[in-house]
């Protein structure tokens, strides 16, 4: 396999997104996309250098040791295996491997026989380290300083002062806070990452301390994309948002969203290689893979996994559907269930999967991916759904009191109720609405065809399929029912 046609299978078959050894994992919570810190820690997180403490959490402000920022800079140079003495540090101990690596070339040495691995990390050494990291990786390229500024540069400890001046001149360490370094304050794991990802920059002759050009009019060399922000190329190029269900592989993460931009802005900062030609060659490369090879392994593992749109449009009906493929997609078979978008303004299509927390509200132009906060379940046979998570995002719905509202028409209900009212017809349902605590779970089929609403389901006991929809939907018998 080609290196860069890893990125296609990932991003099909995972939650995250591959280039090479290149990472893009699912974002933290706690890190926000206006942190300074989100592209060191995402592409670090990545690459296996730095993890998060679970898939949601990063903790960017909690302090690091001196054994975990030797650690990380051990992996991130990928440093050789080494054995190391430290009283104070046994050889069963969870830093010991990265710390003897980086003890080995010189970049942590403790104090006498004591690693000191356990201690916080000071901002002063953290320079020092990095520094001690930029000149045994380079030999000693990266020698120049740049004078201090610093309101606090009096507080900087001598043994350190060459090394900040050092990381100064290659924007390589944050400040504080504006115009402090806080040498004595400890690094966090948000800093840390920053950190050394801009080493990592430097080494790839991206050096972060040059300002993104401001071009962005599409003219720029193709050497010059480096120098663009993610927000010009998106600006400039286009936003290229993949959506599809992955809860095959996440199921706390049941959707995932790739924007194929941000995939090419993470590749051509990757120091160890990256795509180096355009946006727009690198798109058309990624989209005649996604066509040609990738989506068709994705639907091998259809129903638990499917692509629910791409750049906003339903999958069905955009660039990527190859219509006219019989053996695409998983087949004929699968193929039926892959809905198109209805083409009138004001029609809407629900597509459920009964074992899944995912589901999709079709429009015209637009598809919104929606997570079931209420759990469905099935009561003799019937599946039930609480009414707010099932109208979520169809035009039109209301609910008030007793009576829900869809595209004019009204609906009585009562929990415990097997029966409604709309109009002057009195309508029985498959079971009974349930409900409590804000909650009201509703029989889907029966309630949904008592609001005139067409609804078929998958005739294939595998494929766990319903789709609702406000016009006439075809039956292909075997298929639907």
């Amino acid at each position: 396999m080609k290196k860069g046609n890893k990125l296609l299978l990932s991003t099909v078959l995972g939650a995250s997104v591959l280039l090479g050894s290149n990472t893009m994992a699912l974002a933290f919570t706690d890190v926000p996309a206006s942190s300074p810190a989100k592209k060191g820690i995402d592409y670090l997180n990545g690459k296996g250098i730095i993890q998060g403490y679970t898939k949601d959490l990063f903790k960017p402000n909690e302090a690091v040791s001196r054994g975990q920022f030797a650690t990380f800079i051990s992996r991130a140079l990928k440093l050789p295996a080494a054995s190391y003495s430290f009283s104070d540090l046994p050889k069963s101990s969870s830093l010991y491997d990265g710390v003897s690596r980086a003890a080995k070339v010189g970049i942590i040495k403790g104090s006498g026989s004591k690693s000191l691995a356990t201690q916080k990390v000071s901002r002063a050494d953290m320079a020092v380290m990095l520094d001690r990291a930029m000149q045994y990786q380079a030999k000693n390229k990266y020698t120049s300083i740049k004078a201090l500024t610093y309101k606090d540069k009096n507080q900087i400890s001598a043994y350190a002062v060459k090394s900040v001046e050092r990381l100064a001149y290659y924007n390589i360490v944050p400040d504080k806070t504006t115009g402090y370094y806080k040498p004595k304050d400890f690094g966090t794991r948000g800093e840390t990452a920053q950190s050394i990802y801009n080493m990592l920059m430097l080494f790839n002759g991206s050096n972060p301390s040059t300002p993104p050009s401001n071009s962005g009019n599409g003219s720029t060399n193709p050497k010059d994309y480096t120098k663009m922000t993610l927000t010009q190329l998106k600006e400039t190029y286009g936003s290229y948002p993949l959506v599809i269900r992955v809860e095959k592989y996440d199921q706390d993460h049941p959707v995932s969203t790739i924007d194929l931009m941000e995939v090419y802005y993470n590749t051509i900062h990757d120091p160890e290689g990256g795509f180096k030609g355009s946006p727009s060659e690198f798109i058309k490369w990624q989209e005649d893979s996604l066509r040609s090879e990738y989506l068709n392994q994705y639907f091998t593992n259809y129903p638990e996994v499917e692509v629910f749109s791409y750049k906003g449009k339903a999958f069905r009906d955009s660039e990527l559907f190859v219509g006219n493929n019989p053996a695409a997609y998983g087949g004929i078979l699968v193929q039926s269930y892959i809905p198109y978008a209805p083409k009138l303004d004001g029609k809407f299509l629900i597509d459920l999967h009964t074992n899944s927390r995912a589901f999709a509200t079709y429009q015209k132009d637009s598809v919104k991916v929606h997570k079931i906060n209420e759990t469905s379940y099935v009561k003799d046979g019937v599946l039930m759904m609480e009414i707010k998570d099932l109208f979520n995002g169809v035009p039109g719905f209301s609910i008030l009191g007793s009576t829900m509202t869809l595209n004019g028409v009204e609906l009585s209900y009562y929990i415990d109720g097997k029966t409604v009212k709309v109009g002057d017809k009195t309508i029985e349902l498959a079971a009974p609405i349930q409900g409590g605590r804000g909650q009201i779970f509703v029989p889907v089929r029966s309630f949904c065809e008592a609001l005139n609403l067409d609804v078929r389901v998958s005739a294939q006991p595998d494929i766990p399929s319903i789709q609702i929809a406000n016009y006439p939907q075809e039956k292909i018998e075997g298929i639907w029912r």
